[in-house]
């Protein structure tokens, strides 16, 4: 007896969790499963929760590459890569001069 009203506490329990949930595609995916129990729905529930939070930070990431790539298109062009390496050879250049050699492949 005991048994049976653990059991039935449990259905009841799981029924509500399944038409309480406000996620239609959870909630449909819940009524899907065959012989669903209560560890089932629960298993379901934080596979849903999971895939919504990588979701959210997925689409963070994008917003913040979007915005990057949005910045790079409006930058100067006199700040374009091709400039900076120029810069960069050219400091390289004057360092070495200054020590007294100049590396062949540097230059």
């Amino acid at each position: 007896m005991k048994r049976e009203c653990g059991t039935l506490k449990n259905s009841l329990i799981k029924d509500r969790i399944v038409l309480g949930v406000n996620n239609t595609k959870t909630r449909d995916r819940l009524l899907r499963v065959q012989g669903l129990t209560l560890k089932k729905v629960l298993d379901v529930l934080r596979s849903a929760e999971e895939t919504e939070r990588q979701l959210k930070e997925l689409d963070n990431e994008s917003v913040v590459f979007e915005s990057y790539l949005e910045l790079e298109r409006r930058r100067p062009s006199h700040f374009s890569g091709k400039h900076l390496r120029t810069v960069r050879k050219n400091e390289l250049q004057s360092r070495c001069s200054i020590a007294g050699t100049v590396e062949p492949d540097m230059a």
